[in-house]
């Protein structure tokens, strides 16, 4: 019953209807003992009573259990690592979002920017900061409406730029899959380019073409702004000086 009242809690918080709500099953998936699920529930109870806040804005409470999924997937031999992946992995979401929104190309400046706001800054003025910058966004009905269909999209073998966009989704959801370690920057751009060459064949697309070579450099640009926001993060978090992105 503890369990149970524990999900209902979390559900409520979260404004995720029923019919959404699978968090029993990846908690039942990733955890097999009582007191490890127990353990994870408060984590996450705790983690997302950060964003009080912004609890009646509901798309940025969806992109918040999305990424309680994401960090949850991710293995780790010590239950105590989630409180950071957490944190991580919904920070470096938002961050993400953030710089997408503005479409901003002179990513250094939105980078310098974003640490001239969050810096010296603790957990909880963190989480306000960065929830006020990106609430415009979930206000914004056609960009919320584009992240909906971006989560439905279906990977399926169709012509035409829908490969590039199912191509770029997979990359996507393959890079949230991965424990990013910026000192394992060359191991993780060898892993994603041998990804990237896998759905080239299974979509069958020629490499010696223009096409080709942007659609790579896309998804190693996706790979590099992941390694340059976690680098923020870590720098904000830690106050030191951060790795460089290769």
């Amino acid at each position: 019953m503890r369990i149970y009242s524990k999900f209902e809690e979390i559900q409520s918080f979260l404004s995720i209807p029923n019919e959404f709500f699978d968090l029993e099953d990846i908690i039942n998936r990733y955890f097999f003992t009582a007191q490890h699920k127990i353990t994870i529930l408060d984590k996450i109870l705790k983690f997302i009573n950060l964003f009080d806040m912004f609890k009646t804005i509901k798309p940025f409470m969806k992109t918040v259990y999305n990424c309680i999924h994401q960090a949850l997937e991710i293995t780790t031999e010590n239950i105590n690592e989630y409180d950071e992946l957490l944190l991580k992995t919904t920070l470096f979401k938002l961050l993400q979002e953030f710089v997408e929104y503005q479409q901003f190309f002179r990513k250094d400046f939105v980078l310098d920017y974003l640490t001239g706001s969050f810096e010296g800054l603790q957990l909880q003025p963190l989480i306000i900061n960065l929830g006020l910058m990106v609430k415009p966004i979930y206000s914004d009905l056609s960009y919320v409406k584009k992240i909906e269909d971006l989560e439905q999209v279906e990977v399926s073998y169709v012509l035409g730029d829908n490969k590039e966009i199912e191509i770029k989704s997979r990359i996507d959801k393959w890079i949230s899959r991965q424990r990013l370690d910026l000192n394992q920057q060359e191991e993780l751009r060898f892993q994603l380019i041998r990804e990237f060459e896998n759905l080239i064949m299974e979509y069958s697309m020629e490499k010696e073409t223009n096409q080709y070579q942007r659609l790579m450099n896309e998804v190693n640009e996706m790979l590099t702004l992941k390694f340059t926001l976690l680098s923020l993060m870590d720098s904000v978090a830690d106050d030191i000086a951060p790795i460089p992105i290769k």
